[in-house]
């Protein structure tokens, strides 16, 4: 049997994890947990320095707190 190295580029995975596959996975994802949370969520999807990455945030009041009291965003990753 052979021994294979694999040596991962560091400019190559950052590149990867910037790229709009990732971009469009995520938002996708940040689509399906909004969508079974009961309530007004938003995304915030943005490119950072080294990643692609997406938050969902609570838009007012009552849903901050029913989140604050149900977990539901921690839920809805489930």
């Amino acid at each position: 049997m052979s021994e294979v190295q694999i040596e991962l580029s560091d400019e190559g995975i950052q590149e990867l994890l910037k790229s709009e596959e990732v971009q469009n996975f995520l938002d996708q994802q940040a689509d399906d947990i909004i969508g079974r949370c009961e309530g007004n969520y938003e995304k915030d999807a943005r490119v950072g320095k080294t990643r692609a990455n997406v938050s969902i945030k609570t838009t007012d009041e009552h849903t901050w707190r029913k989140n604050l009291n149900d977990n539901e965003l921690l839920k809805a990753l489930r």
